[in-house]
C-alpha cells in the first residue's frame, strides 16, 4: 500500500464518528459508517469487500432486561492491495437483528484499526491525525532526485532529517549535483 493511502486511512475521523462507549465510559466506539466512508475514499467504491459469517446467537442480559448476544467472524478484502484481514466481533442488544449487525460492525471497526483507521483513538491519543512515520532513505533519495538546480538540491538536502543523511543519501546528492552541472554545461 502506498504511503499516501496509509496516511489517508489514518487521518482524523469526523467528529460525529467517535462516541463514548455506552457500556464502558473509559472506551470510545467508532461509527461503522465512518469506516465505510474512509474505505470508499481510499480504496474506491466497490473496490473492497466485507463478508460476515455469524457464529453464534444466545440469550443474554442487558442489565435486568432480556437481550441477545451475537458473535461473528468478518473479513475485509481489498484485492488491489493484497489485503485479506479477518476478525471476530460481538454485540449484545435487545433486538436480535441489531445484535447480529453489531457483531459484524464490531469486527469491521477492529479490522479498520489494523489498517490505521482510528488508530490514534485506540492508542489513547484522541481523534487526531496519526503522526507521520519517519522519512526513509529511499524517500530522501527520491526527494533529492526531483531537484533541478543546485540551489534547490542544497535546500532539499538541508531540510532532510539527520537520521537519513547516510552515505547512500550523500552519494545520491552528489550524483544529482553532477547531473545538474553536466546539464548546465552542455
Amino acid at each position: 500500500m502506498t504511503t499516501e493511502k496509509s496516511e489517508a486511512l489514518s487521518r482524523k475521523l469526523p467528529d460525529w464518528a467517535v462516541k463514548q462507549n455506552p457500556m464502558n465510559s473509559k472506551m470510545s466506539v467508532i461509527n461503522p459508517m465512518a469506516v465505510i466512508d474512509r474505505f470508499n475514499e481510499v480504496f474506491g467504491v466497490g473496490a473492497w469487500n466485507f463478508h460476515t459469517e455469524f457464529i453464534s446467537m444466545h440469550d443474554a442480559k442487558m442489565g435486568a432486561k432480556d437481550a441477545f448476544h451475537a458473535t461473528s467472524k468478518s473479513v475485509v478484502i481489498v484485492p488491489s492491495e493484497g489485503i485479506h484481514l479477518e476478525q471476530f466481533g460481538g454485540s449484545t442488544n435487545m433486538d436480535r437483528g441489531d445484535a447480529l449487525k453489531g457483531s459484524a460492525t464490531d469486527a469491521l471497526t477492529k479490522i479498520a484499526g489494523y489498517l490505521g483507521v482510528g488508530s490514534t483513538i485506540y492508542k489513547n491519543l484522541g481523534n487526531v491525525d496519526a503522526p507521520k512515520p519517519p522519512m526513509t532513505i529511499d524517500e530522501a533519495c527520491a526527494k533529492l532526485a526531483e531537484s533541478t538546480t543546485v540551489e534547490q538540491l542544497e535546500t532539499v538536502y538541508k531540510s532532510l532529517p539527520a537520521s537519513v543523511k547516510t552515505e547512500n543519501v550523500i552519494a545520491k546528492a552528489k550524483e544529482v549535483k553532477a547531473n545538474i552541472l553536466e546539464a548546465i554545461t552542455k
